[in-house]
């Protein structure tokens, strides 16, 4: 019984590890350099910006791969014991599934962008962005960028188009 505990503990004990510290991270610059936003104005996410991703998919990617290899290495005896391995492999077979779209992000390497007014939207420890006027389209985003713009200046957020994270903002300069 404790085995097994262990087992199915470890791997979820393992990614809020992760969480814990890649929350803690400042992954992106607030302010992107000028390389960077041209990257991105062509479409392209940067060689920092696909690391941040990755970074930010760690703790799904951790927890699967322990989990994976404690079903591959554990053996439990009796009938239940298969069962057993085979439900910790698909809770981690499910688990990557889910963030495929972040994978396919990071594969791709594209970008894509929403412009107008700054909205920040802020609940308990997370932060997202979205545009006032643009498409309604919620953007988790690092603190340290949610916090470098205030909010109804005319933007432009650069975001994983299927995982939806802001990995730049280019604010514009006022219309007068």
């Amino acid at each position: 019984m404790s085995q097994t505990i262990l087992a199915f503990a470890t791997p979820y004990a393992l990614a809020l590890l992760a969480t814990l510290l890649v929350q803690r991270l400042r992954l992106l610059p607030s302010s992107a350099p000028a390389g960077t936003l041209a990257q991105n104005a062509l479409g392209r996410l940067s060689a920092r910006q696909r690391l941040a991703l990755l970074l930010y998919h760690a703790p799904e990617l951790i927890f699967a791969l322990a989990a994976l290899l404690i079903a591959w290495f554990w053996h439990p005896e009796g009938f239940n014991g298969a069962a057993l391995r085979w439900g910790l492999a698909g809770m981690a077979l499910v688990r990557l599934g889910l963030s495929w779209p972040a994978w396919r992000d990071l594969i791709a390497g594209r970008v894509a962008s929403v412009s107008g007014p700054l909205r920040k939207i802020a609940f308990r420890h997370h932060r997202a962005l979205a545009t006032e006027d643009g498409p309604v389209v919620v953007l988790p985003v690092e603190a340290s960028i949610w916090s470098a713009y205030e909010a109804g200046v005319p933007a432009t957020i650069f975001f994983a188009p299927r995982s939806k994270r802001v990995v730049a903002v280019q604010a514009q300069p006022a219309v007068a």
